[in-house]
């Protein structure tokens, strides 16, 4: 999550923009995402380095049910982002938003009206929208993520979504993706709403790879994150320390025990798939 640094905030230097894209790197990551616009000296270092990307228009919270405003931010944006980053290899997503309230009719207007936006002005790239809701158990055919090309889903069942059989639950998404590649873009441990430390994020990364393993439509995954962010609604620190304890390393870029775990768990799934 850029930004994150005390020290640079939003001014953050290049040099550190790397170093963290080398832990993201040297840690097993072949795909990420950016949650919102990056610089094309980023993009640039993910061209040479090989690291795949999802660029997305940073729209996430209030207000849920997009609307007609939205959308046109949305498309000034998104010819932005097309004009500024079109040549670049890395970037093989975009993506339109994040945790809009996916079974709503208006966000699942607003996602079919954003992919067909993109598609007419880059037919070469997969258009994806990341949803918070595929897996409530209230939901059992329709999601806004299923109008884009590769279905998303941020899933934390056990944790902001209450669940009782996170195998189970897993394969019920599985069945409403049906012809649909899925990709897991989020999971993890936020402090301090939920306790355990990084042992507990430990666990939680080792188990949930293991059934995502066992789930035909998951395609990948994005361990969400590689470091403890800076952000308005943090539940721990002030000032400039406000932050979400959710990564395997600190705001400074210091590792955690769950980045060793990270390392080696993703050179397993490397070695499997090689």
């Amino acid at each position: 999550m850029p930004g994150s640094h005390p020290d640079y905030g939003m001014a953050e230097p290049l040099e550190h923009s790397v170093k963290c894209l080398e832990q993201l790197k040297d840690s097993g990551c072949r795909f990420t995402r950016f949650h919102w616009q990056q610089d094309s000296s980023i993009y640039d270092w993910c061209d040479e380095n090989g690291l795949l990307v999802q660029e997305e228009i940073p729209y996430w919270g209030a207000p849920k049910k997009p609307g007609k405003k939205q959308t046109e931010i949305a498309k000034r944006q998104a010819d932005e982002m097309i004009k500024a980053h079109f040549n670049h290899p890395s970037i093989i997503f975009w993506g339109v938003g994040n945790e809009l309230g996916g079974q709503f009719k208006a966000t699942q207007q607003y996602v079919r009206e954003m992919v067909a936006y993109f598609k007419s002005k880059d037919s070469t790239r997969c258009v994806n929208y990341v949803s918070n809701t595929l897996g409530l158990i209230k939901n059992k055919k329709d999601d806004a993520t299923l109008y884009g090309d590769v279905a998303m889903w941020n899933e934390y069942l056990g944790l902001w979504q209450p669940c009782n059989d996170i195998p189970g639950r897993i394969s019920e998404v599985n069945k409403i993706c049906k012809n649909k590649p899925l990709i897991i873009t989020e999971f993890g441990l936020c402090e301090p709403h939920f306790s355990g430390g990084d042992e507990r994020r430990k666990e939680i990364l080792l188990d949930h790879i293991e059934m995502f393993n066992k789930a035909d439509k998951i395609q990948g995954y994005v361990w969400f994150s590689l470091n403890d962010y800076r952000t308005h609604v943090g539940e721990q620190g002030e000032g400039k320390l406000r932050q979400r304890v959710h990564g395997s390393t600190d705001l400074y870029g210091n590792k955690k025990p769950s980045y060793n775990t990270l390392c080696e768990v993703n050179a397993n799934q490397i070695e499997k798939h090689i």
